[in-house]
């Protein structure tokens, strides 16, 4: 469903900034995400996949595939989200930061592949019906009581729809994968929200 090039990802541009900014550092950067799945399905990788590196910086992002299942699954979505806070505040001391999720399609276009028709519908409706926006607003909650970084990607996303962009442009595959241009969105809310909090 629409890949990035890897070096455009919001995590390598970030790295890439940060480098630029720490000369005298090496940055590395572990990417755990897998595509398609849920915070739940994270919270069993988390120590596995991520906290075992010994992070310094810990970007949490969730919230795309999670709102797909409805307002339903909100209490576990934030259950799971607010373990890995807890785990990861435990396990090393490192800087979290809570990603909330940029917008997913809102209506049909050319990009969408006529194989992600029925996928396409529930992306639409959950765009649409608020059920992202509840999930952004869960995830900011979290970030506020346990104490940690918010980078609020998706209030960036409703700014500039409201300046007039038709950010359905912005998916680079028609459904809920960000071009470039929201990739270096995430990055540049990610880096404000490191160095003004």
């Amino acid at each position: 469903m629409g890949r990035s090039n890897p070096d455009e990802t919001y995590h390598r541009l970030l790295q890439k900034d940060l480098e630029a900014f720490f000369p005298a550092s090496t940055i590395n950067v572990t990417n755990s995400g897998i595509g398609g799945e849920t915070a739940v399905q994270g919270l069993a990788r988390l120590e596995r996949d991520a906290l075992t590196h010994q992070p310094d910086l810990l970007l949490i992002a969730f919230g795309l595939n999670d709102s797909t299942l409805g307002r339903e699954a909100l209490p576990d979505f934030e259950k799971a989200i607010r373990e890995m806070v807890r785990t990861a505040k435990e396990r090393n001391e490192m800087t979290i930061v809570i990603l909330t999720p940029p917008f997913m399609a809102s209506e049909r276009t050319c990009k969408i592949h006529p194989h992600h028709e029925k996928v396409a519908e529930i992306i639409i409706k959950t765009q649409t019906q608020g059920t992202l926006d509840q999930y952004a607003a869960k995830l900011r909650e979290i970030a506020l009581e346990e104490g940690v970084i918010l980078a609020d990607v998706h209030a960036e996303w409703i700014r500039l729809r409201n300046v007039g962009i038709d950010m359905n442009t912005w998916l680079a595959n028609g459904l809920n994968h960000p071009d470039i241009r929201g990739h270096k969105i995430a990055a540049r809310v990610i880096w404000n929200a490191l160095f003004t909090n």
